[in-house]
């Protein structure tokens, strides 16, 4: 397969003629397509596996809280060197998943072997994007409700964000966010005993991320 790179963006071209009609726009540099909400962002982004002759292809989707990103960049940068270059700071998010994981079935690809695939991967594509993923966004727009979720624990946590060290964190900070400052220990200690069931894991960056934004103003 010679022309990957033609079939790529052909296939975003046809993905994006889809879903636009969503409020979702085309970022050609990141093979990510964005909605802007009124706290932040959604995002369905692609990730093109090539072999010699086909490409795979898998799609995960994001949501980004603009108050949660800027508060815990801000908290990282209060206890050490920055955690994104700044240029980066607005393209971070704050949970996702990939469309196959949130249906329960691990990892879903598609294939395409020649041009004449491109219009059938992307339909089956988009497809199962308003079948998965606009789904995921309503349940998780609201970033209180989704601390509730974390703080319960179990799969739909699981797959709000599969970086353990991020998800508590952000479960932290949600708690800051949302007016649960008296919760914050409890918390706190609900993430601490997740991070620690996990083997080898090294909580030291949790806990100080959690004795500095205990410092922060509410």
């Amino acid at each position: 397969m010679d022309n990957k790179g033609h079939i790529q963006d052909l296939l975003m071209e046809r993905l994006g003629s889809r879903i636009e009609h969503l409020g979702f726009i085309r970022n050609v540099r990141s093979r990510r397509f964005q909605k802007k909400v009124p706290l932040g962002k959604y995002s369905l982004h692609v990730t093109f596996i090539p072999h010699r002759d086909d490409l795979d292809l898998t799609a995960d989707v994001g949501i980004r809280f603009d108050s949660l990103q800027s508060l815990v960049h801000e908290v990282h940068e209060h206890y050490r060197a920055p955690f994104f270059p700044e240029r980066e700071k607005k393209n971070t998010f704050s949970f996702g998943a990939g469309l196959g994981h949130i249906d329960g079935g691990g990892q879903l690809r598609w294939t395409v072997a020649t041009e004449a695939d491109v219009d059938a991967v992307a339909a089956q594509l988009a497809e199962e994007f308003k079948r998965v993923g606009l789904p995921y966004f309503d349940r998780h727009a609201d970033p209180c409700r989704v601390l509730d979720v974390l703080i319960s624990g179990g799969r739909e946590a699981e797959i709000l964000n599969s970086i353990p060290d991020k998800l508590a964190m952000n479960a932290v900070a949600l708690a800051h966010i949302c007016g649960r400052v008296d919760r914050l220990e409890y918390v706190a200690d609900r993430m601490l005993s997740y991070l620690l069931q996990i083997p080898n894991s090294d909580p030291s960056v949790f806990l100080r991320f959690v004795n500095a934004i205990s410092s922060f103003p509410q």
